[in-house]
């Protein structure tokens, strides 16, 4: 067994080294890349090239606590110990392989000697050397020395995948040993994760009968079934006790019309958390056995004792498994068990790879349901998407960019119609048309419009128009000549358009590559800056007319925005998170091709999405009065040019980034419901405030506005986190965790470090 230091008597490096790229852990729970040296083998040894190897939950342990029960990682350390590979060399004294055969890696290894390893316990040796924990290295390297004794050959028609999914299969098949499963006697499978489902497979062909598997997660069961057609499923509820959801497991056994006799045998637990544990001991009938196979907390308090006693219920535990290797390999090899349908993102073999250095990936499984919650392919994105550049992602994902563009203009219907009201006002035709007439103080006879009239647009829009609808609202707005009728098209399109804004902002955020994501956010700003600009540009074109047309142009044009963005609408991919959140993979990954994403990173991209939202769970000098308005107009213009283009168009970035992943569609739309809100508000407000009918303020109405600037700049100084250069994943995790905002940049995520470990296994994979 290879130690964690390189000077142990009897240890020497090959003379003709070898790259050999290696993920280690360290003591301050960091994870990282370091070519190992690669050891010669000694005697009884053989060298390894490692072809498969996964990610066990127990690796994930060591790195996020540094710890499991006594065992502490006090150095740097290679994780992994679920392995398969071919041999390379053999030492002195190995007579039972040779060079180029196929081995399984048994990870442990015992000293032989004590009293356990004596009476062939050995999996209980205080002393045994077992790959990956400290301080002894693991197999998630190139090379790896192993001693022969321990390496299992292979049958032909054994992959190195399966070879490597020996590990857990001993665990679960010792469990089911220990527990006394047998023909004919029902059993439950607590948990339809990696164990879960090797569990399953073997109860089956131990002959249990019937077995029913629980879990949270509809999707995992879905799989459960498809896997094994005769299991009964059960989702766990969890608004109910353990004790009622074990009521409710026991019914499928029919168990009310047979007696406790019909109740279940053996309930193999494979998740380790302590209401699953609870659960499995109400369910077993009595005299049955709880068998504990997933690892879970140190210290469980709330074990129903003296329900096991009353009821004679044995709770038992394993630790690893023993002599149960050969069994296993005769399993796979005569067609016993067949796990190949547990292709290797479902059994939480994150970085196994085929015998051509390939990864399989099952597109009918849900990819996130790991053992360690480090899906491959997902995380992989994640790494693959920092490593990516602006102009880069724009070449590779042409057509993601060019749906979330498209969507910007339909954001540039939403600014345009947001404008038109506010800017027809000034127009002379519609005060004459829709206002009242008053006296000025000069004497001067203005048009002015009543504020009172727009009280009439409070409330949020409801995000659930349709945009061809656009166009009924727009033709009332243009056929009008009373007010009523024109409030009445207002009404309509702003209901429109003010769903479309929460939509397409969440689609542009949602689809948008992640080195172009805030680029394209921020388009959706412009298009807030072009949509008013159009309109100005429109008004002083046709303003001064002295017939309808003066206002009616401004209302016109939306019909050629409104054209522009139905156009494509029919053919636009929806956003493959949406579908995800309602349980349509499929569609999903149809979504995703028709945004540019074919083959491996089609997959790749929709295990991204999935592990996204399981955890879980953005001035002039002018002179006389003509100039002077048209300066004044150009301040304005001008101003809302810059507001738009640097702190507005940032407000749609964060939107969307500091929104959690499962809830950003409603995030957004409320964001966009408030904003509509204040607008609403204003628009309200502003007249009385500003009319010299009214409060007449004036140009004295900036200092509202600049005392409530100054509040917001102490806002985002102090809680406004930044999320440049960050995924969702990442965002969400930061936020669960209560990152505080001013850390938000320099914070390490466990999903970074996730993601260079797979970049890492890429590498180590590479022949």
């Amino acid at each position: 067994m290879e130690p964690t230091t390189n000077g142990t008597p009897g240890k020497r490096v090959l003379s003709t080294p070898l790259p050999n790229p290696s993920l280690q852990v360290t003591a301050d729970h960091n994870l990282k890349q370091e070519d190992a040296p690669v050891y010669a083998p000694g005697h009884d040894e053989v060298l390894l090239h490692i072809k498969a190897t996964g990610v066990c939950g127990s690796d994930i342990h060591f790195w996020r606590t540094g710890r499991i029960g006594s065992l502490v990682v006090e150095g740097d350390c290679i994780l992994g110990h679920e392995a398969a590979g071919i041999v390379l060399q053999c030492g002195e004294g190995v007579k039972t392989l040779k060079p180029g055969d196929r081995v399984a890696v048994e990870p442990g290894v015992p000293c032989g000697e004590c009293f356990l390893c004596q009476d062939g316990r050995y999996n209980l040796c205080e002393d045994v050397q077992f790959a990956g924990v400290y301080p002894y290295h693991g197999t998630i390297q190139r090379y790896k020395t192993h001693p022969a004794k321990w390496c299992h050959k292979l049958p032909d028609n054994v992959s190195y995948a399966e070879g490597a999914l020996l590990e857990p299969l001993s665990v679960v098949m010792h469990g089911i040993k220990s527990a006394g499963l047998s023909l004919g006697r029902g059993a439950v499978v607590c948990g339809a994760g990696p164990i879960g489902l090797i569990a399953l497979a073997a109860a089956r062909a131990s002959g249990a009968h019937p077995i029913v598997i629980t879990d949270l997660e509809p999707k995992r069961l879905a799989f459960a079934k498809k896997f094994v057609p005769s299991v009964l499923t059960y989702q766990v509820d969890r608004n109910l006790d353990a004790e009622s959801n074990s009521k409710a497991i026991r019914k499928l056994f029919n168990f009310e019309h047979v007696g406790e006799y019909g109740a279940p045998e053996v309930v193999l637990e494979c998740t380790g958390v302590e209401s699953s544990v609870v659960t499995a001991a109400y369910t077993a009938r009595r005299g049955g056995t709880v068998m504990v196979i997933g690892v879970g907390r140190e210290i469980m308090n709330n074990l129903p004792f003296m329900h096991l006693s009353l009821g004679e219920i044995d709770l038992k535990f394993i630790n690893r498994y023993r002599d149960t290797w050969p069994a296993g390999l005769q399993c796979l090899g005569g067609g016993i068990l067949d796990l190949k349908p547990l292709k290797l993102p479902i059994t939480g073999m994150a970085f196994t790879i085929d015998e051509k250095d390939n990864v399989e990936i099952n597109k009918q499984v849900p990819v996130n349901t790991t053992s360690t919650g480090t899906s491959h392919p997902g995380h992989l994105v994640n790494q693959e998407d920092h490593e990516i550049g602006k102009l880069a992602s724009f070449r590779k994902y042409p057509w993601a960019c060019f749906w979330s563009i498209y969507a910007v203009w339909v954001v540039l219907l939403v600014s345009f119609e947001n404008q038109a009201a506010g800017n027809v006002i000034g127009i002379p035709e519609f005060r004459k048309d829709f206002g009242h007439a008053f006296r000025a103080a000069d004497g001067t006879v203005s048009n002015v419009i009543d504020a009172r009239w727009q009280s009439a647009f409070q409330g949020a829009p409801v995000a659930s128009a349709i945009v061809v609808v656009t166009f009924a609202a727009i033709t009332m707005e243009f056929v009008s000549t009373t007010p009523e009728l024109f409030f009445g098209g207002k009404f309509l399109n702003g209901f429109v358009v003010g769903a479309l804004a929460s939509v397409t902002v969440t689609y542009i955020g949602e689809v948008a590559p992640f080195a172009l994501r805030g680029m394209l956010t921020c388009l959706t700003a412009l298009s807030y800056t072009l949509g008013p600009l159009t309109v100005a540009l429109i008004v002083n074109s046709t303003g001064l007319y002295t017939n309808r047309w003066a206002y009616r142009a401004v209302f016109c044009a939306q019909f050629g925005f409104a054209a522009i963005a139905a156009l494509l609408l029919p053919f636009m991919p929806e956003s493959p998170t949406w579908l995800v959140s309602k349980n349509r993979p499929e569609a999903a990954t149809k979504a995703l091709a028709g945004l540019g994403y074919k083959g491996e990173q089609n997959e790749k991209r929709l295990a991204n999405i999935i592990n996204t939202l399981e955890q879980v769970k953005k001035e002039t000098e002018v002179a006389g009065t003509i100039p002077a308005l048209k300066g004044a107009v150009s301040m304005i213009l001008l101003y809302c040019w810059w507001y738009n283009v640097t702190i507005g168009a940032t407000a749609f970035t964060i939107l969307c980034e500091t929104s959690t992943s499962r809830l950003r569609v409603k995030t957004i739309a409320i964001g966009l419901a408030l904003q509509n809100a204040l607008q609403t508000m204003w628009s309200f407000v502003l007249p009385y405030l500003f009319n010299p009918d009214q409060a007449n303020l004036g140009g004295r109405l900036g200092f509202i506005f600049g005392g409530l600037s100054f509040l917001c700049l102490i806002y985002l100084w102090f809680y406004q986190p930044e999320t440049a250069g960050r995924t969702y994943e990442e965002l969400d995790e930061m936020f669960m965790k209560g990152v505080p905002a001013r850390k938000f940049k320099t914070y390490r995520t466990n999903a970074q470090a996730i993601g260079e470990a797979v970049k890492v296994k890429e590498s180590v994979q590479a022949p």
